[in-house]
């Protein structure tokens, strides 16, 4: 047990609301830990790259006056098992985990909720176990181009994972602090300071691969591998699917293509002046335009 770790999520359960239940399940070789709140029909919350199930602390609760939230902490994240992502295919390791923890927990056609890499384990458990899944919601979802940014181009290389993490990251919680800002585009939105000491030290346990070596072992020659992109997939979706996307975002590409495709299964809602993480900078209007969807 890592006693900072733990610490730092009792004050962060304890800033979004103190009836949140901690568990832990044995799925696929992992251990996987998620947090409940709430009754009724099962939503699943699926963190973007390492950023653990705190990443929702500003959506949980109002989610939980209609739902039963559970916000799982992926391989690699959080209190979940570690993992070196460059010896896995993150399908195995993400989607077909959680429709494993689907089935063991006997969830019933649970509504999906991912962002980044969440967002794509969303829309690959909609194409893939349709028969298992309500609804996708998907928020800046990686996959939708082979295209990335430029500043990521060199963790093509894999030695530049450590090299990125040593700069950027390190050891500091002044760096993680920085490094979570970075992705902000509205300076006026205080990010939860129990959230960034709750990532900083799950982040900081021995053996954690950081969100470059993710996104490291999902590249090749300075693009995404062919086989973690989504988007040809979408007009087969059968599911009904809600795309959200900060247009402002600087870590993803928005595809302008999302807005031409045919499948009246799919919504798309733009947050003009949004970036990468629209759940927090607009949490009030993100959580009604949620539940609105979910209940229509």
């Amino acid at each position: 047990m890592n006693i900072d770790l733990e610490k730092a999520e009792k004050k962060l359960i304890q800033s979004i609301d103190p009836k949140i239940k901690s568990h832990v399940i044995d799925i696929n070789n992992f251990k996987i830990h998620y947090n409940t709140l709430g009754k009724g029909n099962p939503l699943i919350l699926i963190h973007g790259a390492t950023l653990g199930w705190g990443q929702w602390y500003a959506n949980i609760k109002e989610l939980s006056k209609k739902f039963k939230v559970i916000a799982v902490d992926l391989p690699g994240a959080g209190k979940s098992s570690r993992v070196k992502f460059a010896h896995h295919d993150l399908e195995k390791i993400f989607v077909d985990t959680i429709a494993a923890f689907i089935n063991k927990m006997e969830l019933k056609k649970p509504v999906v909720v991912g962002h980044s890499f969440g967002g794509w384990v969303g829309l690959k458990l909609g194409q893939k176990y349709p028969e298992k899944i309500k609804k996708v919601v998907a928020i800046n979802p990686v996959g939708m181009t082979q295209e990335i940014p430029q500043q990521f181009r060199p963790l093509s290389l894999s030695f530049m994972a450590n090299v990125l993490n040593t700069l950027i990251l390190g050891r500091s919680e002044s760096k993680t602090e920085k490094f979570l800002k970075s992705v902000q585009t509205k300076p006026n939105t205080k990010l939860n300071t129990s959230f960034i000491k709750h990532f900083h030290h799950a982040r900081s346990i021995e053996r954690t691969d950081s969100l470059f070596h993710l996104i490291s072992s999902t590249l090749e020659k300075g693009t995404l591998k062919k086989r973690y992109i989504i988007f040809p997939f979408l007009k087969k979706i059968r599911i009904p699917t809600l795309i959200i996307w900060g247009l402002k975002d600087v870590s993803m590409l928005y595809p302008h293509a999302l807005e031409k495709v045919n499948n009246k299964k799919i919504e798309l809602h733009i947050y003009p002046h949004s970036g990468h993480i629209p759940f927090i900078e607009e949490a009030k209007h993100f959580n009604n335009l949620l539940l609105t969807f979910l209940e229509e």
